[in-house]
């Protein structure tokens, strides 16, 4: 019984020192650095986003409820061909004009269209529940929505 207990310690020691290690390894330079380029080209896709929504509804006069759509669909798409030619470039080995690179498209699309209604979600029950200002509300949401993204991006889409 006494040895038996023994083992169960040293299982239990082992098992904490593994979840260490996994922490670590998530937390790695290739992973941080991965993060802060998945954010920069998030920023970059905004500024498209809105420059080719300004273009449509004030030079070229579409509907704005055109052109938001048409914005988001190419800032999305432009975000897609950065993350697999720079923030996943090593990590990640599909060429885009393939079978497999339109799966993942289509899969990137797919977390896309999720992720309006979340960090709509999200927004109003940090701005009406929690009472949270609602820039530092948006501010927050989106770097959560973000985060998760990028977890679900490497991990389903990029690898």
């Amino acid at each position: 019984m006494f040895q038996e207990h023994d083992y169960q310690t040293e299982q239990s020691k082992s098992d904490s020192v593994h979840k260490k290690k996994e922490i670590f390894q998530l937390l790695n330079r290739d992973f941080i650095f991965q993060a802060i380029k998945y954010g920069s080209v998030g920023v970059a896709g905004i500024t498209s986003n809105l420059a080719l929504f300004s273009f449509l509804v004030y030079v070229a006069k579409v509907w704005y409820m055109i052109a938001g759509p048409i914005a988001g669909f190419f800032a999305m798409t432009q975000n897609f061909i950065l993350h697999r030619k720079f923030t996943f470039k090593n990590y990640s080995k599909f060429k885009i004009r393939s079978y497999d690179g339109l799966k993942r498209y289509l899969r990137f699309f797919a977390l896309s269209v999720f992720n309006t209604p979340f960090f709509s979600s999200l927004l109003y029950f940090q701005v009406e529940v929690l009472h949270i200002p609602k820039v530092i509300s948006q501010l927050m949401t989106s770097v959560i929505v973000g985060f998760i993204s990028f977890m679900i991006s490497r991990r389903f889409i990029f690898r």
